[in-house]
């Protein structure tokens, strides 16, 4: 499933700007893509109506691009690497995407390069469409913003399917592991990821503020999950909003996804610390952050499910104020690859919660 970015058709993408505004596309899309499986073997073709997509023809109501469903002829076994190829022309600039590692490609919503195999070529104009051949296109000659992923691999599944709503952290700037160690990247994927589908949607700078008030196209893939996990709040806080303003912030994010999925099970994530470089002060805002901690572990909270412990898990005691380790940070803002790999030794996110 991908987003449209037909501006004159109402088309919208989940891209979101600096804060977590959503924003729109500006331009008509025309692509085609496939998938391949087993790597190097003919990619098979995937098709809209029974065609390519040409402008704003095959959005639905909720402008989302779903394509006919795929019969592979080859299954593709839990956890087996395969490649999604895209490419598309947009105005007079034609890009091709592969990319070898499967959890990767169901983190769409983002302009840069998530692993280190995904790869792209672009050029002004005459760059053919080889989606249909087998292999890789080469190095990427290209900026991130080339970068065209689907938003979701939709399937049958009857085990749960997650959704990851955030900051950075979530995301996983400072997550060096990825394709290590993990196909998995940041806060939460890292717990997931080995266990169910999921979307990766943390967005950089993100607010909670930001999200209440520009919601609508996250909320349309509500119906695809059977959870979602939000771990929003660190950047309201270094910005001086009170936890009365959070939790009314909260109170309408959490509506609204739950507005589009009645069935729906919201989780929330108890804060990481915040502090200097060198993990020696917290934030001016400590005191705001460790009352939103309680209040989430209070599981007072309407059309919420529960929480899961991640703050303690990498900090230096209950509601500690500084991180365990100085190696879990290396910023004082977001984890290290020893953070993100504590927070699964911790088991602060147990996939045994995550259930139907």
């Amino acid at each position: 499933m991908w987003r449209s970015s037909s501006a004159s058709a109402g088309g919208t993408s989940l891209r979101a700007g600096s804060g977590g505004p959503e924003s729109t596309g500006a331009a008509y899309v025309n692509f085609t893509a496939s998938i391949e499986y087993p790597l190097g073997s003919t990619p098979q073709q995937i098709t809209w109506a029974g065609g390519t997509v040409d402008g704003a023809t095959a959005y639905n109501a909720a402008n989302l691009l779903i394509s006919d469903p795929l019969k592979l002829s080859t299954p593709i076994p839990k956890g087996e690497p395969f490649a999604v190829k895209t490419w598309r022309t947009v105005a007079a600039n034609s890009r091709l995407l592969v990319t070898t590692d499967g959890s990767t490609v169901i983190q769409g919503g983002v302009s840069s390069p998530i692993t280190a195999v995904d790869q792209v070529v672009a050029a002004a104009s005459g760059l053919s469409d080889d989606t249909l051949n087998a292999g890789s296109p080469g190095s990427h000659n290209a900026g991130a913003s080339n970068f065209f992923y689907p938003q979701l691999i939709l399937g049958p599944t009857r085990l749960p399917s997650v959704i990851m709503l955030g900051t950075s952290r979530v995301y996983g700037v400072g997550d060096t592991g990825v394709n290590v160690d993990s196909p998995d990247r940041g806060s939460i994927a890292r717990s997931i990821g080995p266990h169910f589908a999921y979307c990766n949607a943390g967005v950089t700078a993100s607010t909670i503020q930001a999200f209440a008030g520009s919601y609508s196209r996250r909320a349309a893939l509500m119906p695809y999950f059977s959870h979602a996990i939000l771990e929003h709040g660190t950047n309201d806080e270094i910005a001086g909003r009170t936890l009365s303003d959070m939790q009314s912030d909260f109170a309408t994010v959490i509506a609204a996804l739950k507005s589009a999925n009645p069935k729906l099970r919201i989780f929330l994530t108890t804060p990481e610390p915040r502090t200097d470089a060198s993990n020696t002060t917290p934030n001016a805002s400590e005191s705001v952050r460790v009352s939103r901690a309680d209040w989430i572990r209070s599981r007072g909270i309407a059309n919420v499910d529960g929480y899961f412990e991640v703050g303690d898990a990498v900090a230096d005691g209950h509601n500690g104020s500084l991180w365990g380790s100085g190696t879990y940070t290396g910023d004082g803002i977001h984890e290290t690859l020893a953070g993100y790999q504590q927070i699964v030794a911790a088991a602060a996110i147990p996939h045994s919660s995550i259930k139907r």
